[in-house]
This record gives structure tokens, sequence and C-alpha cells, in this order.
């Protein structure tokens, strides 16, 4: 920086054009490793000169119509590509929702299923008990006898 300037602003004129600013090191002293030196401006513009050998008349500019289909089929991938991930996140928030909304239904009604089930072992209990002593008297036995008759 030219010393005219107290402030702490650089100034363009007080630049080189390619002036390379590096980072701090962190190594320990004594181990500082050379870095590898940077090709020439000149270098740099033969090498690009070289890699685009391509003639300017091959190249030739898109039309208004090239740009609408590529627009076009660009469109076309996008919306396809949102549907897509649209539907299967929608698919999975309502099977989320409908899990939550029925899991307290599907749980009430097994305890119905439940206490249902236990109601009608009782029945049938009660009703054994009840045969108990008919079947324990012969006319039980004669009339179940009968019945694997017919």
């Amino acid at each position: 920086m030219a010393k005219d300037n107290p402030s702490d602003l650089i100034r363009a004129k007080d630049v080189s054009l390619f002036d390379r600013w590096s980072l701090p090191s962190f190594d320990p002293q004594g181990e500082e490793e050379e870095l590898p030196s940077a090709p020439s401006v000149e270098e740099t513009v033969e090498e690009l000169a070289r890699s685009e050998d391509v003639p300017v008349e091959e190249v030739k500019p898109l039309t208004l119509d090239e740009l609408e289909a590529i627009r076009q089929q660009a469109y076309n991938e996008g919306f396809a590509t949102g549907e897509k991930d649209g539907f299967h996140a929608g698919q999975l928030k309502a099977r989320q929702e409908a899990e939550a909304s029925l899991a307290p239904r599907l749980q009430s009604l097994e305890r119905l299923m439940e206490q249902d089930e236990r109601h009608q072992i009782e029945q049938v209990g009660r009703q054994l008990r009840g045969m108990m002593p008919w079947i324990a008297s012969g006319t039980g036995r004669s009339e179940v006898r009968g019945q694997k008759r017919l």
C-alpha cells in the first residue's frame, strides 16, 4: 500500500493485477512447504486458445424453436419430478394421518371384542353349569343318544 493513504482501504492502484494473498501457515516453524508456482498469464492464455479449436462457423446459435423445445422439455421433466415427489409425499402424509386417527378406534374395537369374547365365554359357562344337573340325570343322556341316532 502507498504510504500517502492512511486508511485501511486497499485501492486498485495499490495492488497489481495478479497479487496472491496466501493464508498464514499453522505448521510448526521450519516445516514450511513451498507452494507450486502458478502458471504465468501467457501460458494460461495459450492453453485456453489451444483448447478452443472449434471454428466459429461450425457453432450455430440456437433458434427460437430449439430454445422453446429445450425450455418445454425442462419444464416437463421438472413437472413430472415434482408430481411424483408430491404424490409420494401426499401418500405418506395421508397414511400417517389415517394411522393416527384409526389407532384409537382400533384399540377401542379390540377392547370391545375382548369384552364381548369374555361375555360370550361367561354365557357358555353359565349355560353349561345350568345343563350339568340335567346331563347328570338320565334324561340328558338318553336325549343326547337319541340325537346321535338321527
